[in-house]
């Protein structure tokens, strides 16, 4: 059973904060965050499949996949379970912050008294396509069959 604790957490990239129009949560004690926002933030390129109800976002380096309500992300192709799985609230699809923020090799940390997550990014912010694409990702991961 997924334990919700309703708190607004804030974010913070590179000392700016970041304003949601749904707000952060924590989710068996992890942030989430809506997809979207933080990945454009860190200059990154961002897809929505509606086909695959997946949550994409990419740079030169570095693809990464979340499908809504699965309990693994994939990145460049290669699946990770996760900690809170990607929840849909509000029309914004809701993802683990520290996942996706390391994910594209992003500093985090967590100040508990500010309820502040910190994000130090070395993203290129570059939006071409990696080798791995998502066509390829998708003949080769099974989301639903882990």
């Amino acid at each position: 059973m997924t334990s919700i604790i309703y708190a607004a957490p804030k974010v913070t990239i590179d000392g700016k904060a970041i304003t949601f129009d749904v707000q952060p949560t924590i989710v068996n004690g992890r942030t989430t965050v809506p997809f979207r926002k933080i990945f454009e933030e860190l200059g990154l390129h961002v897809e929505w499949d509606a086909n695959q109800d997946m949550a994409i976002a990419y740079n030169d380096q570095t693809y990464v996949a979340i499908k809504l309500k699965d309990a693994y992300g994939s990145i460049n192709g290669k699946l990770f379970e996760l900690d809170s799985p990607a929840t849909l609230t509000n029309g914004r699809v809701l993802v683990p912050l520290r996942f996706i923020s390391e994910a594209f090799g992003n500093a985090i940390e967590w100040n508990p008294k500010t309820q502040t997550a910190a994000i130090t990014s070395v993203c290129s912010g570059r939006h071409n396509r990696p080798t791995t694409s998502r066509w390829l990702f998708r003949k080769t991961t099974k989301f639903n069959d882990l």
